[in-house]
């Protein structure tokens, strides 16, 4: 149980270590996004700024007047978003199925079908979820602006600290930022997913496999996570308690999986 155990937790520490330089880069890229969405958005709005005077009316600028501008700060980053998404996600499929592959023996290729439809409905789901959050969270600052009235170097102000809120790194957390938090996310799900892909090869090949849920086992963990861990090994195309069929369960969820070979229960095997 002593050597399950350490092979078990070295599983999560290599997941994080090998993740590690595929997630900073897609962070990275992420902050620089955000900021440049801020001064577009910023860009876009300064010809109005003599209309933010102090005991004006409360609403300066039309709601059509500023979404317009928020939508073409939004639009102004999906190539770059996405090219950085689908290279961070890519090396950490490669990562994941490479190293589900080599506990078997055999390859993967970034070029399965399984591989190639989850970088092509990923990406556009990605896009989608990461401009639905910061245009909610921008709409409500505005808003919330607007409402109070208050002038251009104030309005200014609040609308790049919300940006900053997005990419300022936070040292000596697990998540630093919501740009690192996307990150680790969307490496975690593509290490994860690519790890599946091997199982369920093996599996069509006529080999029964299984899995486990495998958590980082500290104070932190969610109740969640700790009753899919519990359920021990569970047949590869079975659902953990939680209805996931692999990690992540959640944003951010730092727990991994495992794989093997039916074994025979009953003690009569090798």
């Amino acid at each position: 149980m002593a050597v399950l155990a350490a092979f078990e937790s070295r599983a999560v520490l290599e997941k994080e270590a090998a993740l590690d330089t595929a997630t900073e880069r897609l962070s990275n890229a992420l902050r620089r996004a955000f900021a440049k969405q801020e001064r577009i958005l910023l860009a876009e709005l300064r010809p109005l700024r003599s209309r933010f005077a102090a005991l004006e009316s409360p609403r300066p600028v039309s709601d059509t007047e500023w979404q317009v501008a928020l939508a073409v700060a939004l639009a102004s980053t999906q190539d770059e978003i996405l090219a950085a998404w689908a290279a961070g996600v890519t090396d950490a499929m490669m990562i994941g199925g490479g190293m589900a592959a080599a506990d078997f023996q055999i390859a993967f290729d970034i070029e399965h079908p399984r591989a190639a439809a989850y970088l092509r409905a990923e990406g556009a789901k990605m896009i989608t979820r990461i401009e639905a959050t910061t245009r909610r969270r921008v709409e409500r600052e505005i808003g919330k602006m607007l409402d109070e009235g208050v002038g251009w170097p104030e309005f200014a102000k609040r609308l790049r600290a919300k940006f900053r809120h997005f990419r300022e790194k936070k040292p000596q957390r697990h998540i630093r930022d919501r740009a690192d938090l996307i990150a680790v996310t969307e490496t975690g799900n593509a290490f994860e997913a690519a790890s599946e892909i091997v199982g369920l090869d093996l599996e069509s090949a006529g080999i029964p496999m299984e899995k486990s849920w495998l958590t980082v086992g500290d104070e932190r963990v969610s109740d969640g996570c700790k009753a899919n861990q519990a359920r021990g090994w569970i047949a590869i195309r079975e659902l953990f308690p939680s209805g996931h069929s692999r990690p992540l369960r959640f944003s951010g969820c730092r727990c991994t999986s495992l794989r093997q070979i039916v074994r025979d229960r009953d003690g009569d095997g090798d």
